[in-house]
C-alpha cells in the first residue's frame, strides 16, 4: 500500500510540473529584466508555452512589441537548463537557443525586413529600407556582461534616410555585411560593403551600458556629404550614444 501511495504522490507531482501555468515564466523573465523584456498574455504550460513580448530599451521610449514568443525548456546537463525559443511576427522570424547556468549563453538566426528594425532607429533619425538575414548570432552573459559575441547580419541594401546637422538626407545604399563581436571596451558590430574592408557604419555597446551608434568617413564620402576634418576613412566621425543597461 505505501509502495503505491509514493507512486500516486510521485504521478501528481509530475502532472503538476507538465501543467505549471506559462505565468511562472513569464513572470520570473518580466521581473528579472525589470520589465524591460515584457511576455504577455502567456498560453501554454512552464515547459512549452507563448506569450506576446515586449521590449523596453529606456525609460525615456514606449515598448516596442516583438510579435509572438514561444519557448520549449529542457535539462541541458548539471546545473543548466536549455530553452529552445522562437519569436514569429509580421515582419520577421528568429529562433535559437538559450542556456541558463552559472552563465548565459544565446544563439540567433533567421530573417527580419526593415519595417522591425526601423523603430529602433528611429531615435538616431534614421530610416531604412530593405531585408535582413542573421547567421549564426552568439553571445555569452557573465556577472551582466557580454562577455563574447560573434556572428554575421547581411542586409540586402536600400534606401536611407538619416538626420545630420540639422539636414535630412536621402541615399541609396548598397548591400552591407556586417560582423559582431567582442573588444576590451565591449562589443560592437561593424558593417561594411562587400568589396570593401573599411567600416561604414558601427553599432557599439559598451560596459557601463552605453550603445553608441556612428558613421564613418567613408560612409559620409560614400553618399557625397565627404567630411571636412581631418580623420581616418573607418574613424566614426559622427557618432549618438543613449545609455540602456
Amino acid at each position: 500500500m505505501a509502495r503505491w501511495i509514493i507512486v500516486g504522490v510521485v504521478a501528481f507531482i509530475g502532472f503538476v510540473i507538465v501543467l505549471a501555468p506559462p505565468h511562472l515564466v513569464t513572470d520570473l523573465a518580466n521581473e528579472s529584466s525589470d520589465r524591460r523584456l515584457v511576455i504577455d498574455r502567456p498560453s501554454g504550460s512552464a515547459w512549452a508555452g507563448q506569450g506576446e513580448l515586449s521590449l523596453r530599451l529606456s525609460e525615456h521610449r514606449p515598448p516596442v512589441g516583438l510579435g509572438t514568443f514561444s519557448w520549449r525548456i529542457y535539462p541541458g546537463g548539471f546545473s543548466t537548463v536549455g530553452v529552445d525559443w522562437r519569436l514569429d511576427g509580421r515582419t520577421h522570424r528568429l529562433s535559437g537557443e538559450l542556456m541558463l547556468g552559472n552563465e548565459i549563453a544565446v544563439t540567433l538566426e533567421g530573417r527580419m525586413d526593415a519595417e522591425f528594425v526601423n523603430p529602433f532607429l528611429a531615435p538616431y533619425y534614421i530610416n531604412i529600407s530593405g531585408d535582413f538575414e542573421l547567421d549564426d548570432i552568439a553571445a555569452e552573459i557573465a556577472n551582466d556582461d557580454i562577455a563574447a559575441l560573434s556572428g554575421m547580419l547581411r542586409w540586402s541594401g536600400g534606401d536611407v534616410v538619416y538626420r545630420l546637422s540639422g539636414k535630412t538626407n536621402e541615399v541609396v545604399l548598397d548591400p552591407l555585411i556586417a560582423r559582431a563581436n567582442e573588444t576590451p571596451e565591449g562589443v560592437s558590430i561593424v558593417a561594411k560593403t562587400n568589396d570593401s574592408e573599411t567600416a561604414m557604419m558601427q553599432a557599439r555597446l559598451d560596459k557601463a551600458g552605453w550603445l553608441h551608434v556612428g558613421i564613418s568617413r567613408h560612409f559620409l564620402d560614400s553618399v557625397g556629404q565627404p567630411w571636412r576634418g581631418d580623420a581616418a576613412a573607418d574613424a566614426m566621425v559622427v557618432e549618438v550614444s543613449e545609455k540602456i543597461l
